[in-house]
């Protein structure tokens, strides 16, 4: 038998173990997913909290927005709304329109002294946990004030000029007093989970 006769032979052998590393790999994802929410739903939070956070970690949406939801409320770790607003927007690249509503409603949690803090960590997490995109350019969030961009809702890309990984938060008025607002939140958490979604990266 020639060489050449062998090669068809090791590339499927190759295209096969891949396929079966990547199988492993979406299972365990997948593993870990179901792990988190049945400790969510038996009120182990930190538990839920902390499988959630390796995932979103890995690039999970869902489970990055988890992770924003749980911080948001203190479910499993301290309340910390820069936290929540800086895995919401990390999320949120990966899913679109989505979360716009969510976005809305925790941006207004979060207190106006800590939006700056908040637009820096955010800008840290995205070239972290981000899509490529953000890695690549070393893009972050935009000010108001520059450009002139309004933007859409809570974060929309701005056009070319704002330049790849570039996105905008409006902030709208500061509700982080307002337990009200943690209800919205909370309605906004429910309409997501009972919705048939399929979360990227999940």
């Amino acid at each position: 038998m020639i060489y050449g006769s062998r090669l068809p032979l090791r590339l499927a052998a190759v295209c096969l173990m891949a396929t079966a590393v990547l199988g492993l790999a979406s299972i365990q994802a997948g593993a870990a997913q179901h792990q988190a929410a049945s400790a969510y739903a038996q009120g182990d939070y930190e538990s839920a909290y902390r499988d959630y956070l390796k995932s979103a970690k890995k690039g999970d949406a869902y489970a990055q927005y988890r992770v924003s939801f749980m911080s948001a409320l203190g479910l499993g770790t301290e309340v910390d709304p820069v936290e929540s607003m800086a895995w919401a927007i990390v999320a949120e690249q990966s899913t679109g329109e989505l979360l716009n509503d969510y976005l809305s409603a925790l941006a207004a949690l979060v207190p106006a002294k800590d939006r700056k803090k908040t637009q820096k960590k955010a800008d840290y997490f995205l070239r972290r946990w981000g899509d490529d995109d953000s890695r690549d350019s070393g893009g972050g969030l935009a000010r108001p004030s520059e450009g002139g961009c309004t933007g859409s809702r809570l974060r929309a890309k701005c056009g070319a000029s704002a330049g790849v990984g570039s996105y905008w938060i409006s902030w709208g008025q500061d509700r982080s007093g307002d337990p009200k607002q943690r209800q919205v939140l909370q309605q906004i958490d429910e309409t997501l989970l009972e919705a048939s979604v399929d979360w990227p990266g999940s």
